[in-house]
């Protein structure tokens, strides 16, 4: 069974890296970095005032890294002090 487990995890973080990518892309105007990759978060850094915008420009983004049918599930929070905030 190790062959199609290194399938399904391969696709996976090949979908990972092109969410990341597109959300990089997508909120780039804002000044916002991805600052943290952990396991399958990602963690940004932008100014409060942009954090209400960035926020569902990096979900929309994440969501829409490979068409599936039913869509990713993504969920984001704002964390203003540190990421162990957002847990």
């Amino acid at each position: 069974y190790v062959g199609p487990n290194a399938l399904i995890q391969g696709g996976a973080a090949d979908v990972y890296k092109q969410g990341a990518i597109d959300a990089a892309n997508a909120t780039s105007h804002l000044d916002c970095h991805t600052v943290l990759f952990v396991h399958d978060e990602l963690v940004h850094e932008c100014l409060i005032e942009h954090a209400a915008e960035a926020q569902p420009l990096i979900q929309a983004a994440m969501v829409a890294a490979y068409d599936l049918t039913p869509h990713l599930a993504v969920s984001g929070s704002v964390c203003l002090k540190s990421y162990a905030e957002g847990k």
